[in-house]
C-alpha cells in the first residue's frame, strides 16, 4: 500500500484543539488504511480554500461505500452490513466522532465514495479558524 502526503503551497495553521484535530485525522487515516487493499493508495492533503478556510482531505482507493449507506456510515456504532465489511474490526465510531468534532469547530465534514473505487473524506474549516501569519516588521519606521 502507498501512503502519499500531498504538498501544499503555504504553511497552514488552524485554531482548533490539537488533540481533537489529531483524533479526526487519526480516524480518517486509519479508516482509509483499513479499507484499502494491498496495492492501493491513501492520500492525505491540505489546502487553503478561496474564502480563506482550510481544507483537510483523506482519500483512498479502497472498497468504497454504497451511496445509500453514506448517511448510515456517519451514525455512531454503525458498521455497514455488507460482505466486504465483515472482515474489518471496529466499533463503528470513527466517522461519527469526526462528524461530531467537526461540528464543534464549525467545520463541514463531507464524505464521498464510490463502491469498489474508494472514498474521500474532507474537512472544511471556516476562515475564522485560520491563523494568519503575523506581519513582520521591515525595519522601516515609516511602515
Amino acid at each position: 500500500m502507498e501512503l502519499v502526503a500531498d504538498e501544499t503551497d503555504a504553511a497552514l495553521s488552524l485554531r482548533v484543539n490539537e488533540r481533537a484535530l489529531r483524533q479526526m485525522l487519526l480516524n480518517l487515516i486509519s479508516n482509509a488504511l483499513k479499507f484499502t487493499p494491498s496495492g492501493g493508495r491513501v492520500r492525505v492533503g491540505a489546502g487553503l480554500e478561496p474564502e480563506g478556510g482550510i481544507r483537510l482531505r483523506v482519500s483512498d482507493t479502497g472498497v468504497g461505500i454504497p451511496d445509500d449507506k453514506l448517511t448510515e456510515a456517519l451514525q455512531p456504532f454503525r458498521q455497514l452490513e455488507a460482505p466486504f465489511t465483515h472482515q474489518y474490526a471496529g466499533t463503528g465510531l470513527g466517522l461519527a466522532i469526526v462528524a461530531s468534532l467537526a461540528g464543534h469547530f464549525g467545520a463541514r465534514f463531507d464524505l464521498q465514495s464510490t463502491l469498489g473505487e474508494g472514498t474521500t473524506a474532507t474537512l472544511y474549516f471556516p476562515s475564522k479558524r485560520t491563523v494568519s501569519e503575523p506581519q513582520t516588521d521591515s525595519g522601516d519606521p515609516q511602515s
